[in-house]
């Protein structure tokens, strides 16, 4: 409903905590591959 309102702001956050999301979920994941795998470096 935000897109067809133009309510740009509301959907610009949304944006926004969904990629901050993404990059934290990918950090948390190549750092787990670290400690399981020993010989994977970052």
């Amino acid at each position: 409903d935000a897109i067809f309102q133009r309510d740009f702001p509301l959907v610009q956050g949304t944006v926004m905590v969904y990629a901050f999301t993404f990059v934290i979920a990918n950090l948390i994941v190549d750092v787990l591959y670290t400690y399981l795998n020993p010989k994977i470096e970052l």
